[in-house]
């Protein structure tokens, strides 16, 4: 990881710490991460390198993408369950299609207790899946929808009108929708997911792809437009050769 990365998160997290002894409310930290199966720009699979990244930004919630299980290429490792074990984390995954012998989805991580969660299967050339997980955190319930969307337009508007379905038969409103949505904020499909869910462009740091050299905003932490409790602080991109996406995290507050 390089060092200028390393000084800005912690930086970051120094602001964190010390925002949450001035503000009324009780602050939490979630990310969401491509990790590429672990395999980092020099190619080479390495899973620590992605628990390394995890560590540092010590998150309350975790959405990760392109995670396999049992997969020859990444060393026949449940990856999810190793970075669960690590850090001490409850797990769920969400498998999203069958590979070579193993499986491939989406997982997602947290600190606090989860209630349920439940798989929704999505369209696409590559199939893809939407993983719902509620979690109780400081005496609130909050569902999260993790995802991963096809890179094919059509398939994510159907994925978008699946998603927002299912979304719209939560009853309480603490939702955020984490994820590689493999679109920018400009093209039109995203139009209908932003009449439900929110973020905001001054508050993002910057494009998390490719991580070299971002130059897309593809990667995003947001929050539905419905939600009283909960209200987005800041945003972070934290980058590293640890995958072809830089990570993104949000600091939130849930307000008393």
């Amino acid at each position: 990881m390089k060092l200028r990365t390393i000084t800005k998160t912690k930086i970051f997290l120094l602001i964190a710490t010390l925002y949450s002894c001035f503000s009324y409310g009780s602050l939490i930290k979630v990310m969401s991460y491509n990790i590429r199966h672990a395999q980092g720009l020099n190619d080479k699979v390495d899973l620590k390198r992605i628990l390394e990244a995890i560590s540092l930004v010590n998150p309350d919630f975790v959405a990760l993408q392109e995670v396999d299980s049992l997969i020859k290429r990444s060393g026949n490792i449940d990856q999810l369950k190793y970075l669960a074990n690590h850090l001490g984390y409850s797990y769920v995954y969400s498998p999203s299609i069958k590979y070579k012998g193993g499986f491939y989805g989406n997982g997602f991580l947290s600190r606090f207790p989860i209630l349920n969660y439940e798989v929704l299967p999505l369209p696409g050339r590559e199939k893809r899946s939407a993983l719902f997980v509620t979690v109780s955190a400081y005496a609130e319930e909050i569902s999260f929808i993790a995802t991963h969307l096809d890179l094919d337009l059509e398939s994510a508007k159907r994925s978008i009108d699946l998603i927002l379905k299912k979304a719209s038969s939560i009853n309480d409103r603490n939702v955020l929708l984490l994820g590689d949505l493999n679109m920018q904020p400009t093209n039109k499909a995203m139009e209908k997911l932003l009449s439900s869910f929110q973020f905001s462009k001054e508050l993002m740091s910057g494009p998390s792809f490719p991580s070299k050299s971002p130059q897309q905003i593809i990667d995003y932490i947001m929050l539905h437009k419905d939600c009283k409790k909960i209200q987005v602080e800041n945003f972070f991109t934290l980058g590293s050769t640890a995958s072809d996406h830089s990570a993104l995290i949000a600091l939130m507050k849930i307000n008393e």
